[in-house]
C-alpha cells in the first residue's frame, strides 16, 4: 500500500501537506505511486484527438501526434514547433469526459 491509494479528496484540498487525518502516520506503506499506475492514470483515452487544435505550429495538425497512447509516451519523433515569427504554441485539448487534474 502507499499513501497514494489511502488519500481521500479531503487530503488533496487540505493544501500542500501530505496530511492523513484518518490515522497516524507511521511508516509501514510508501510515499511513491506504485510503479504501475502509469497506463491507468493516463488521460489519452480521454481526449478528443480529433478537435485537439493548436495555434503558431509550423505544420499543420503536428499536436494530434504528441497525444499518444502510453506505450509510444517515450517516443520523441513526433513533435510540435512554432512558427519562427510567433514562438507561442497555443493549444486547445478537448476531453471526451469529465477529468480531475
Amino acid at each position: 500500500m502507499n499513501c497514494h491509494d489511502e488519500a481521500g479528496d479531503d487530503d488533496y484540498h487540505a493544501g500542500h501537506s501530505h496530511g492523513h487525518g484518518h490515522h497516524d502516520h507511521s511508516h509501514d506503506h510508501s510515499h511513491d505511486a506504485a510503479a504501475d499506475t502509469g497506463f491507468s492514470d493516463s488521460l489519452f483515452s480521454k481526449v478528443n484527438i480529433d478537435l485537439v487544435r493548436c495555434l503558431n505550429e509550423s505544420t499543420p495538425d503536428a499536436i494530434k501526434q504528441v497525444f499518444k497512447p502510453y506505450h509510444r509516451r517515450l517516443d520523441t519523433t513526433q513533435f510540435v514547433s512554432s512558427d519562427p515569427d510567433d514562438p507561442e504554441l497555443l493549444v486547445y485539448v478537448p476531453f471526451t469526459a469529465m477529468i480531475k487534474l
